[in-house]
């Protein structure tokens, strides 16, 4: 975490924003890393159990295609490739004395190695969020009131934020493909979002002057 807001320009405006990260969320995401690793591992494993057993007309052609089958891993790659060379006789009946059977290929195998690299800097990025505000004008703002006055929205605007990607909502069911389309219907349910969200808390202040509560939907009385 930064030790004061830093300067962002988000929109040509100017914000005022910080990195933080929480050991919960660093854990979970750590867990969820793992599990894409082991998931990929798997599968790379079984690719390669595969290549390892087709013929190649040259060398070139069986290293283009080990290389192809790395190039979208994200967290291992192949270690050192062993090329073998496959003989044997085309025809059938018994070769001639001393007949040395022809070249028919050859094969390609090589070790699958985890790339600590590549699961260093995704693990890095891990239980990271960015946090920004517009209020650039508060001198005294700091990175701890900052995260203290976005933990108490988590209330509203969290909610609000959750429901545009609550799968019941079906989202996909506008068939919406034009990004321009997709955009402006997003900041149409966000604004919606944004004002329901300025209800409550009114309704939250009011409230608390009267010193009252509504019932929630288990029937308890409550102000939030």
């Amino acid at each position: 975490m930064f030790k004061h807001p830093n300067p962002l320009t988000i929109k040509r405006l100017d914000h005022l924003g910080i990195v933080a990260g929480t050991i919960k969320n660093f854990l979970q995401e750590k867990k969820t890393l793992e599990t894409r690793i082991d998931k990929e591992r798997r599968s790379l494993a079984s690719a390669l159990d595969e290549l390892s057993s087709r013929h190649f007309s040259c060398p070139e052609d069986a290293r283009k295609t080990l290389q192809a089958l790395f190039k979208t891993a994200k967290y291992h790659t192949a270690g050192e490739a062993i090329l073998t060379e496959v003989r044997g006789y085309a025809s059938k009946g018994r070769p001639k004395k001393g007949a040395e059977p022809p070249l028919q290929g050859v094969q390609i195998s090589a070790p699958l190695m985890e790339d600590p690299k590549k699961i260093a800097t995704a693990l890095s990025k891990k239980g990271l969020f960015v946090l920004a505000t517009n209020n650039v004008d508060d001198a005294s703002l700091s990175s701890g009131s900052l995260i203290s006055t976005y933990k108490a929205q988590g209330s509203t605007i969290e909610g609000s934020n959750r429901f545009l990607k609550d799968p019941r909502l079906y989202a996909e069911s506008f068939f919406l493909k034009k990004e321009s389309r997709i955009m402006a219907l997003i900041t149409v349910m966000a604004m919606a979002l944004l004002v329901y969200a300025l209800a409550e808390e009114r309704l939250r202040e009011a409230l608390a002057a009267l010193k009252q509560g509504l019932p929630d939907q288990l029937g308890r009385m409550t102000n939030r």
